[in-house]
C-alpha cells in the first residue's frame, strides 16, 4: 500500500472513530432518559461531559476530556482528507460539506461548555451527511441505485466499525475516571442501552456489497469459483471476504456478550477490511 493509498486509509479509519464518537452522544441522552427524570439526565450528561481519556498511563492533568478528544479526531478526519484527496474542485456538493462540517465542528466547540441533549443528537446527522456527500462527490456521477447502495454500505460500515471501536477504546476508558463508580456505572449501562450493531449493519453490508461487487463483475456465484481470486486484486478480495467471514464468526460466537480479549481480533478484521476496500477501490496496483 503506497502512501496515497495509506492516507485514504487513514481517513476512512478517523471517519470511522467520528462517526462512533457522534453516536455516543447522539446515544447517551435517550439511554439516560431510560432510567432517570430530565434534571437528573442533563447532570448526568454534564458529567459525561467531564469524563478524560485515557484512564491510565498518562499523568490526570494531561488527560482529554471526551469534548476534547472528538475535536481532535475531526481535525484527523480533515487533516487526512486533505492528504488523501488531491486538487479539490470546490463545487456544490464540496461546498455543502464543508457547511456540515463547519456546523459539526460548532457543536463540538459548545459540548466542551456545555451538555444539551438537542445540541449532541445533531452531530451523528451532521457526520453521516458529510460522509455522503464525500461519497457522491468522489464518485463523480449522477445519483442511481448503485450510489444508494454505496451510501448504505458506508452508513452500516462507519456505524457497526464505529460503535465497535469508540466504545472499548475511548469510552470505556474515560467512564472509568469518574467518580463516584457508582456514577460511572449508570452511564456505562446507558451508553448501552442499544446493545450491539453487528447484525443490523450486516443485514446491510451484506447484500449492499454483493450489488456493489456484481457492478465490478464479480457476480455472487462467482465468489464459489477459485479462478475469482486469481490475480492482485483477486487476492485482495479473498482477503476482504475471510476477514468478513471472522466478523460474522465472532459476532455469531459472542454477539453483544463480553469478549474483552476476543473484541481485539474482530477490531483487526475490521481494519483489514479497510484496508482491502481502499486497495479493490483505489487499485492495487500504482
Amino acid at each position: 500500500m503506497d502512501s496515497h493509498r495509506l492516507w485514504v486509509w487513514s481517513h476512512l479509519l478517523s471517519v470511522v472513530g467520528l462517526t462512533g464518537i457522534a453516536l455516543f452522544w447522539f446515544l447517551m441522552p435517550a439511554g439516560l432518559a431510560r432510567q432517570a427524570p430530565p434534571a437528573r439526565t442533563r447532570e448526568l450528561l454534564e458529567v459525561c461531559r467531564r469524563a478524560r481519556w485515557p484512564h491510565v498511563g498518562v499523568p490526570e492533568r494531561l488527560r482529554l476530556p471526551l469534548p476534547v478528544a472528538g475535536l481532535l479526531v475531526t481535525a484527523l478526519v480533515a487533516a487526512t482528507g486533505v492528504l488523501a484527496g488531491g486538487e479539490v474542485a470546490p463545487d456544490l456538493l464540496f461546498r455543502a460539506k464543508l457547511a456540515a462540517f463547519a456546523l459539526l465542528v460548532a457543536l463540538q466547540a459548545i459540548l466542551l461548555v456545555t451538555a444539551r441533549p438537542a445540541l449532541l443528537r445533531p452531530q451523528l446527522a451532521l457526520v453521516l451527511l458529510a460522509l455522503w456527500l464525500s461519497a457522491v462527490w468522489v464518485r463523480g456521477a449522477p445519483p442511481d441505485l448503485a450510489t444508494l447502495a454505496l451510501l448504505l454500505h458506508l452508513t452500516a460500515m462507519a456505524l457497526w466499525l464505529g460503535h465497535m471501536f469508540v466504545w472499548p477504546l475511548l469510552v470505556g476508558p474515560a467512564l472509568k475516571t469518574l467518580r463516584p463508580p457508582e456514577t460511572a456505572a449508570v452511564l456505562r449501562e446507558a451508553s448501552l442501552w442499544m446493545g450491539g450493531l453487528g447484525w443490523p449493519a450486516l443485514a446491510v453490508l451484506i447484500p449492499t456489497g454483493l450489488y456493489l461487487l456484481a457492478l465490478r463483475g464479480i457476480p455472487p456465484a462467482a465468489l464459489l469459483d477459485p479462478a475469482t481470486y486469481a490475480g492482485p486484486e483477486g487476492r485482495v478480495l479473498l482477503v476482504k471476504l475471510l476477514a468478513v467471514l471472522w466478523m460474522i464468526g465472532y459476532q455469531a460466537l459472542f454477539g453483544h456478550r463480553p469478549a474483552p480479549r476476543a473484541i481485539y481480533t474482530d477490531m483487526a478484521a475490521g481494519l483489514v477490511v479497510l484496508a482491502m476496500s481502499v486497495l479493490l477501490v483505489r487499485g492495487v496496483a500504482g
